[in-house]
């Protein structure tokens, strides 16, 4: 089968959809199909891959993303002559598309103009990242919603990350067919990773316990919420560590000046994917606030490295974490720290949880989701 993916970020980019779409890609082509990528081109990437068609992009920089060209959001112009050849060329079986924006514009274009169905990912929850935009003022929070359910109707099928987002879509209005698919993990990775790796290229003690948190920093991903716990539970000798980038960074790093504690915190600004790896090895325990997530694949990935989580509270992230089996779902910055607390004071708990984190884990591998995401291809190429 001849598969393209249409989207606003890819590799060398790290982000939660450029990882998503990279595992699946790997896998489908380990099963035999061929998978064609049509992304951004990347500033300081050279293109060595046949099968990834660049298009020419703009950053939309810190304002969006973080400090790094690697990291920032683009504006894709979906304009290629070269590219557009190309797409005839290859005769798609099947057109997924993992945005609403540039890159989806024109994966809407070529499954109408080469007559092939069109499956789309909604990985973003558009209507709470409106902020960005004006500060609100450019587009409402239902506005995103009704461009949402727009965008989604011009597609065969919808597939949603979580039940949460396909409950959501239908509130939307979205009225195509719509299937749960989570991003699959390639669960070795995660199981061979060395623990001491992380500690010795930042100089960090084996005594010293690191709580650890990964993702985008933005407003939206409650990560004031974490510096205030770490800052509340004052655990001795234990360190905060913040692997990522975003817009809300320069907040965070003085909050937790006028907290105090910014010896006890680590910002290691984008790593490059092995080296997020290392890092939930070397953890003691995984700490999330945010409840604006389509899936919350961080939290899969460090259930799949065996580390207890303490989270805040929503239906995507008890999926992963289940309360007194491998971590605790609280309600604010407060019972974090309380949990957090708890947790050091019964390190036998660890152990346990580890186990459990794992096999929680193991249910989301990336052959069992590259197998349900064809059965979606299947049914829709008949329909």
């Amino acid at each position: 089968m001849n598969i393209g993916f249409f989207t606003d970020t890819y590799l060398p980019q790290i982000n939660g959809v450029a990882i998503s779409i990279d595992s699946f890609r790997r896998e489908l082509e380990r099963r035999g199909h061929s998978v064609y990528v049509f992304a951004p081109r990347v500033p300081g990437h050279k293109e060595k891959d046949s099968r990834v068609m660049r298009f020419r992009s703009l950053s939309l920089g810190p304002f969006f993303s973080g400090k790094g060209s690697m990291m920032a959001n683009r504006l894709v112009m979906p304009f290629s002559v070269h590219n557009y050849f190309k797409l005839h060329d290859i005769k798609l079986d099947i057109i997924h598309s993992h945005t609403e924006m540039g890159m989806g514009t024109l994966a809407i274009f070529a499954a109408k103009r080469l007559n092939v169905p069109h499956v789309h990912t909604y990985h973003t929850l558009y209507p709470e990242y409106v902020h960005y935009l004006g500060k609100g003022k450019i587009i409402s929070k239902k506005g995103a919603e009704k461009l949402s359910a727009l965008y989604c109707n011009r597609c065969q099928t919808v597939i949603a990350p979580s039940q949460k987002i396909k409950e959501l879509l239908w509130k939307y209005g979205v009225k195509k067919q719509i299937e749960v698919l989570e991003t699959g993990i390639d669960l070795p990775l995660y199981s061979v990773a060395k623990k001491d790796t992380f500690r010795k290229k930042y100089g960090i003690d084996e005594k010293t316990k690191i709580l650890l948190c990964v993702g985008r920093q933005g407003k939206e991903k409650g990560m004031d919420v974490i510096l205030w716990a770490h800052a509340a539970a004052n655990i001795e000798k234990c360190l905060l560590v913040f692997v990522g980038d975003g817009p809300e960074r320069p907040n965070l790093e003085r909050m937790a000046k006028d907290l105090g504690i910014d010896k006890k915190v680590l910002f290691t600004g984008l790593l490059p994917y092995q080296e997020v790896v290392q890092a939930y090895a070397a953890a003691d325990l995984f700490v999330f606030a945010s409840v604006t997530e389509t899936q919350g694949i961080v939290l899969l990935e460090a259930a799949a490295s065996g580390l207890p989580i303490i989270a805040v509270n929503d239906s995507v992230v008890s999926q992963y974490v289940h309360p007194g089996q491998n971590g605790v779902l609280v309600k604010d910055a407060k019972e974090m720290a309380k949990e957090i607390i708890k947790f050091f004071e019964n390190p036998w708990e660890a152990a346990k949880m580890e186990k459990v984190s794992r096999q929680i884990a193991a249910s989301y591998s990336i052959q069992n989701q590259t197998e349900k995401l064809l059965e979606i291809y299947r049914q829709t190429l008949v329909k």
